[in-house]
């Protein structure tokens, strides 16, 4: 069969890296560092660019900008200063296909005065927290934690705020590089709209092992979340870090892809383990591309509920404590198998006005009490494409709130 499609040779369909978007945006804000007429399409190109990265803190005039690439592990640095001739700096950490971890932009700000000090070639010194601007940029999947970062200053940038500000200078500034690098997330803006397509369709069953279509799957059901502070990790603790629910993450187990949606969490009032670490236990959606084994039906693809209790890993050692007792093992087990054994009495009862859509896994093993996650329930992902949307969401989410109003009222801590 002949393949009429013309071909085409783009460089981004080999520079896929993080490395290699890092240049293109290095290459893109040093216009302004390179042209010094104002109405020139390529300084007009990179101002667009510095704007979209700076976001609300976007200046009228860029003045002596100066572009850095991995300056002390930072993706791109940009010096610059204003009309008035304040000094600033832009932190832009870069990632494709994976998220921020261990706090890197807000590590990359405090250390960069005294990064920056050790330079004699750069004159920018002592600049103050409001004279230094972050943005993360990403151009892969975005999820929840994506989203929200608790940093002052900072600018977020998706795929589609990079597509919207090219796409007005693509054809002004005439350069294969651009050309290819809007071609190249143009493809996969409309790879993403094809996946919205057929899950609003109702199709979605064959595409629900995409990583997108598990977002978008999440998000039609449950709305974008909005991250929600529920605790601390320590108490006074250097270690300690901010502990979120109503978010979207995701994961594989193998080569298995799986999205969830964290809707519930709370902390426990006592901890038994180690008295300066904080206890939560969680409840979520999932969706993996494992096929679940349902009494009494073909194996499939489903939309799991969860409970999660992130202590159960008994046998880990805290770094300011010894390896738990076997009592306080034993309680920490006889807390878990009560929550749990509440929390699938009142999946029964949800059973009962779902029968065909809610599969509920057997009886409570005791073999299961160092396992972190244990299944409440399975809905086939086949059953769910027999619904409409609205259907599918008030099914959803009437059981979402009969847990929250079980976990709130039901269940003693």
């Amino acid at each position: 069969m002949t393949n009429n499609k013309p071909k085409t040779n783009n460089l981004f369909n080999f520079a896929t890296s993080e490395l290699s978007q890092d240049a293109f945006f290095c290459w893109s804000l040093n216009w302004l560092a390179v042209k010094e007429d104002t109405d020139d399409p390529y300084y007009k190109y990179g101002k667009a660019m510095l704007d979209l990265f700076l976001g609300e803190n976007k200046k009228d005039i860029y003045k002596e900008v100066e572009v850095l690439k991995q300056f002390n592990r930072i993706d791109v640095l940009v010096l610059f200063k204003d009309n008035q001739y304040n000094q600033y700096a832009l932190i832009i950490e870069d990632k494709t296909n994976t998220s921020e971890h261990n706090e890197q932009i807000k590590k990359y700000k405090e250390k960069l005065n005294e990064e920056l000090s050790k330079r004699q070639d750069i004159k920018y010194k002592n600049l103050t927290e409001n004279q230094i601007y972050t943005t993360y940029v990403k151009t892969g999947i975005m999820y929840t934690g994506d989203k929200y970062k608790d940093i002052k200053f900072i600018a977020v940038v998706d795929i589609n705020n990079l597509y919207d500000v090219i796409s007005k200078h693509v054809g002004l500034c005439k350069s294969d590089i651009i050309f290819d690098y809007y071609e190249y997330i143009k493809k996969e803006i409309n790879y993403r709209k094809g996946v919205e397509d057929s899950i609003n369709n109702g199709e979605f069953e064959s595409i629900i092992s995409d990583g997108y279509a598990q977002l978008y799957f999440l998000n039609c059901l449950f709305g974008e979340p909005e991250q929600q502070y529920i605790g601390n990790s320590h108490i006074n603790d250097p270690n300690n870090k901010k502990v979120y629910i109503n978010y979207i993450c995701t994961g594989t187990s193998g080569r298995s892809r799986w999205t969830q949606f964290y809707f519930w969490g709370e902390q426990f009032p006592n901890p038994i383990l180690d008295s300066n670490v904080n206890e939560f236990h969680y409840l979520f959606w999932r969706i993996d591309c494992d096929n679940h084994k349902i009494p009494g039906r073909k194996s499939g693809k489903c939309i799991t509920l969860k409970y999660y209790d992130e202590n159960e890993n008994l046998n880990k050692k805290s770094k300011n404590s010894d390896e738990p007792s076997q009592e306080k093992r034993e309680k920490v087990q006889s807390r878990n198998r009560r929550i749990y054994q509440a929390l699938i009495k009142h999946t029964n009862q949800l059973h009962s006005d779902y029968p065909n859509l809610i599969f509920v896994p057997k009886e409570y093993n005791d073999d299961n009490d160092d396992v972190k996650e244990k299944i409440l329930l399975s809905i086939p992902i086949a059953e769910l494409q027999k619904l409409n949307l609205e259907q599918r969401k008030k099914i959803i989410n009437n059981i979402k709130s009969s847990f929250i109003n079980f976990c709130k009222t039901k269940i003693k801590k």
